[in-house]
């Protein structure tokens, strides 16, 4: 009697590589290349992908993809995999691909600089450091008549610039001469030159967390399983994540057949790779 284990997965993410990423990839070695140029499986799911949830379902150690570990995958789990039907549910756009969105990433991008920047005394005195401070606040008083404690550092900006005071003049030249060009963006300039100040190594400031394109699939897979699979199956812990953090459910064990109608045969999903960041790479140079 044929058996099949029904499994559904919810929110199985996929990141395309972004191709301004600095994760690198490790090998048994010690050496190591960068992921950006790690070449894409053009489907989202394959046999290697289901093979590896099949390996942790049934409470083996999966093996990754794209770089070598000192253990090998089951041909046990491979075949089971490979004679499975898979069913995305998901929507496509009108160019046949599946729709993403943006997402909020745990870590900051490379090179992720706020574009945004706010401004208050400390932060000045944290770029001009004590004697450039103490020279800065002296200006601010006789010009002015105002100190930090009578005015927020936003309120004096505007006056500087506003002020055609020689003083002013002289105070922010002669700290552009010595390094502190970041307040002077700040107060005269506009838009992106206002947050040179948090690349400053004394005030940075960066995105906390990235943004990214992630598609979420869900779906279901039919299994073929046998009596031993499903005696270890009861033994196992019976939890398996698919793509980034999907989680398998298992749905039950069918014993009379199954309706495949809808599903794809995993062993004729395309293993293709794409090679976009090359194909970019490789236009922007010519």
């Amino acid at each position: 009697m044929s058996k099949y284990l029904i499994l559904e997965f919810k929110n199985a993410g996929l990141f395309r590589t972004n191709k301004k990423t600095k994760d690198k990839i490790f090998w048994l070695s010690g050496e190591n290349h960068e992921r950006r140029i790690e070449d894409e499986f053009d489907e989202p799911i394959t046999v290697h992908q289901i093979t590896n949830v099949l390996h942790t379902l049934f409470g083996e150690r999966p093996v990754p993809k794209n770089r070598p570990v000192g253990y090998n995958l089951l041909n046990h789990y491979q075949e089971m995999a490979s004679n499975s039907f898979l069913k995305i549910d998901n929507f496509k756009d009108g160019q046949n691909r599946f729709v993403s969105e943006s997402t909020q990433l745990n870590k900051a991008q490379w090179n992720s600089w706020n574009p945004s920047s706010f401004m208050n005394w400390n932060r000045v005195f944290c770029l001009l450091e004590e004697e450039y401070y103490k020279l800065f606040l002296g200006v601010i008083k006789d010009v002015f008549n105002h100190t930090p404690e009578t005015i927020t550092f936003i309120g004096i900006a505007k006056e500087i610039k506003n002020s055609n005071d020689q003083r002013v003049t002289d105070i922010f030249e002669f700290l552009k001469s010595n390094g502190k060009t970041p307040l002077h963006d700040w107060i005269y300039g506009e838009g992106t030159s206002k947050s040179n100040i948090n690349k400053n190594k004394r005030t940075q400031l960066t995105v906390v967390k990235g943004i990214d394109k992630k598609t979420n699939f869900d779906g279901s897979i039919i299994v073929p399983v046998n009596d031993d699979d499903i005696i270890k199956l009861k033994k196992s812990k019976g939890c398996a994540t698919l793509l980034d953090g999907g989680a398998i459910f298992i749905k039950g064990i069918k014993y009379n057949g199954v309706n495949t109608n809808g599903y794809i045969p995993v062993k004729e999903i395309s293993l293709e790779k794409r090679k976009q960041f090359k194909k970019e790479t490789n236009e922007n140079q010519d």
